[in-house]
């Protein structure tokens, strides 16, 4: 027999502030894409950092950077 833990063991888990993180991103995303998601990029992205930093919600410039084209392109 083996030691080993089954596969779905080794997953990671999101901590509840993770999941919580997620689902306000995931909300703001929405907010900002009804309300701007045809204006451009700059207004996208300040509007976006703004409704971040309103909700407490740190995210890196990479995924600030791919929210907004997320937006823009309706992905």
């Amino acid at each position: 027999m083996s030691d080993q833990q089954p596969a779905e063991d080794s997953a990671p888990e999101l901590d509840e502030s993770s999941a919580s993180d997620v689902d306000a991103i995931a909300g703001i995303v929405v907010e900002v894409r009804d309300t701007a998601g045809a204006s451009h990029a700059d207004e996208i992205e300040a509007m976006l950092r703004r409704r971040l930093a309103e909700s407490s919600v740190e995210v890196s410039e990479d995924d600030v950077q791919n929210l907004v084209q997320q937006i823009r392109e309706g992905d």
